[in-house]
């Protein structure tokens, strides 16, 4: 893949005890990845903190790993799980700076022209798979991550659920 584009903060909102910030990764050629940074208050390139990826499951997003309400797609969300899909919201609340990632064909990513099933199959047909596409994407921000001086590099887990737990496994 050539080189491509930092990410890039699109906006920043306080929250209690953090800020919560939109950014966009551009990990290949007409790719854009959305992604949340939770920062706990204080963070800084002088105090810089621990780092958490969080991946989320099949039927959410990262709107749902920051205990943010989720985006109207069009699709009814069951919000079956969102007291416990909350990842990023509980890490940033103890502390850790907290990155919550979309998965490809999902949440802000999904797409009436394309949802999930046949973007994999397209890509299979393209010598790609769905897994691979994901943990490349979320690879990407996290190289990225782990040169920010407000992170500390030596200290950065990944955790997913359901859909996110194979990124998860493997980028660990």
């Amino acid at each position: 893949v050539p080189q491509q584009p930092a990410p890039k903060l699109i906006w920043s909102k306080p929250r209690e005890g953090y800020q919560l910030q939109k950014w966009e990764s551009y990990p290949e050629p007409f790719s854009v990845v959305p992604f949340f940074i939770l920062m706990p208050d204080g963070v800084s390139q002088q105090s810089p903190a621990p780092a958490v990826m969080c991946f989320p499951g099949s039927i959410s997003s990262k709107e749902s790993l920051a205990g943010e309400p989720e985006l109207n797609t069009g699709k009814n969300s069951t919000w079956k799980f969102f007291k416990t899909n909350r990842q990023a919201l509980h890490f940033v609340r103890k502390g850790f700076i907290s990155v919550a990632v979309e998965n490809p064909a999902t949440g802000e990513l999904e797409s009436p022209h394309m949802a999930r099933s046949p973007m994999s199959t397209c890509a299979l047909w393209m010598g790609r798979n769905y897994l691979g596409i994901s943990v490349f994407q979320k690879t990407q921000i996290l190289e990225w991550l782990k040169d920010q001086a407000w992170v500390d590099s030596t200290r950065i887990a990944v955790c997913g659920h359901s859909l996110g737990s194979n990124p998860a496994d493997i980028i660990g």
